[in-house]
């Protein structure tokens, strides 16, 4: 699997670790199914064992919901941020200042301008042309 894979989380757990996690729930649930196929236990080693795998599946299945509610409230927080940036934005570009007078004041503009400095395009020009100037 990559390490972009690796990466993505689900409920706060990377997905790779995701899927076995649940896989892991599901088998300690047989397991327990096994013990109770024909009534409750009678050996004190089955009782024990079954105890066993009961608490650790019920541990698996509280860190599964708190991991569930993790994510939701950090998805909240994401949300939350990228709300305020999003206002942030808005109310900047809401109070920009225009500038509509485009007109350049006259002690801006040069009096000492050279032909062709300002000159728009190609000026096609040999030696000699420039010569002559």
């Amino acid at each position: 699997m990559s390490q972009e894979t690796e990466d993505l989380m689900e409920n706060g757990i990377p997905v790779s670790m995701y899927s076995q996690f649940i896989r892991n729930i599901e088998r300690r649930g047989s397991i327990v199914d096994t013990f109770f196929k024909e009534g409750a236990p009678t050996d004190n080693r089955d009782i024990r064992v079954a105890k066993e795998v009961m608490e650790s599946q019920d541990t698996a299945i509280l860190t599964l919901g708190k991991l569930n509610k993790d994510s939701q409230a950090n998805n909240n927080a994401v949300a939350d941020i990228a709300a305020e940036v999003i206002r942030q934005v808005a109310q900047a570009k809401q109070n920009a200042t225009i500038i509509h007078d485009t007109e350049i004041p006259e002690e801006y503009i040069p009096t000492d301008i050279i032909e062709g400095e300002t000159a728009v395009g190609v000026i096609h020009k040999d030696y000699s042309d420039i010569i002559k100037e």
